[in-house]
């Protein structure tokens, strides 16, 4: 990781070269951590995941953070609340706090990146857990 000099507030900037980025393994998901909230001052993380097709991360409710993704690669479906989105390459999706969603992928080995701001649970710590239906961060 390479960090720059100070500035305001206590995050700082910094470049996570990509053989230096934390990678896990989650449920059939690789992830690699692009941001983590301890070096954002817990302002946002940032992972990367590659979804297998098939793959369905099961309804959950964040009760304080927003979730983002956008999908760099791959067909996915996301479910908010009670719409189903279809998203493809370039889509951004908001799932607000408090918010049943889920997501599927259809394509394999699809890539978005996934985006949780703010970062009240660090990335590392939701890369290298097992993901349970129904859970509240």
């Amino acid at each position: 990781m390479t960090n720059f000099p100070h500035s305001a507030g206590t995050a700082r900037p910094y470049v996570w070269a990509p053989d230096q980025s934390p990678a896990y393994w989650n449920v059939a998901t690789y992830g690699r951590v692009l941001a983590d909230g301890s070096e954002t001052d817990g302002r946002s993380c940032t992972f990367e995941e590659l979804c297998p097709q098939g793959l369905v991360a099961p309804p959950h409710v964040h009760d304080k953070e927003e979730e983002a993704f956008f999908v760099l690669d791959g067909d996915f479906v996301f479910t908010v609340g009670d719409e189903e989105i279809p998203a493809g390459p370039g889509s951004d999706i908001l799932c607000p706090s408090s918010v049943r969603d889920s997501t599927g992928s259809r394509v394999p080995d699809a890539p978005p990146i996934r985006q949780k701001p703010p970062a009240t649970c660090s990335a590392r710590r939701h890369l290298s857990s097992s993901c349970k239906g129904d859970q509240s961060t």
